[in-house]
């Protein structure tokens, strides 16, 4: 499936005018900053804060950038990238309520903070949490909830681990990625 006719397919819908498109954007936004301000944030790394590839278990099935070049050439906002956006976002929150969590090995691990920083650069070092799979982030959740000690939202995109999450502990609240985009 190709990005434009799944953009066709109930996403972006071709004929719609660009301005309700550009304030149904800036309303998500600005929606969803207001779901995760003064709370304790948890995001994943590892699919969620990055470029979404497909998988029949994560938001969307093309690259961020088929959507970008989708976006481009249909004039769309063309800044308004998954990436982007959750740049905007987490540069609106308190940095010392927002985490990173991400599975990696440890050969990788200074090139993910060096990632991580350059494209998040309010985030804490101490904010960034590296496991060895997902499973373990709901340890990292445990972890965070045991020194803090307040209601946790965690933004993760793959459903399994959010479902999972939510069931084990009664202060995780997940957020699916697609909550908090267009």
């Amino acid at each position: 499936m190709n990005c434009p006719d799944f953009m066709q397919a109930g996403r972006i819908i071709n004929d719609i005018d660009i301005n309700d498109l550009a304030s149904l954007y800036k309303r998500k936004v600005f929606d969803a900053i207001s779901k995760l301000k003064f709370k304790i944030c948890v995001f994943d790394f590892d699919g969620t804060l990055t470029s979404f590839k497909y998988a029949p278990d994560r938001l969307l099935p093309c690259k961020d950038s088929d959507l970008q070049e989708y976006c481009k050439e249909h004039n769309l906002y063309k800044n308004a990238t998954i990436l982007k956006t959750m740049q905007y976002i987490m540069n609106e929150l308190d940095s010392d309520d927002v985490y990173i969590v991400t599975s990696t090995v440890e050969s990788l691990r200074d090139n993910k903070n060096r990632c991580i920083h350059a494209n998040f650069p309010t985030i804490k070092n101490e904010h960034i949490i590296h496991t060895n799979g997902s499973m373990e982030k709901l340890t990292v959740l445990e972890d965070i909830y045991s020194k803090r000690g307040r209601e946790i939202i965690f933004v993760e995109d793959l459903y399994k681990i959010l479902l999972e999450a939510e069931e084990r502990f009664d202060y995780v609240r997940g957020l699916h990625i697609s909550n908090l985009l267009p």
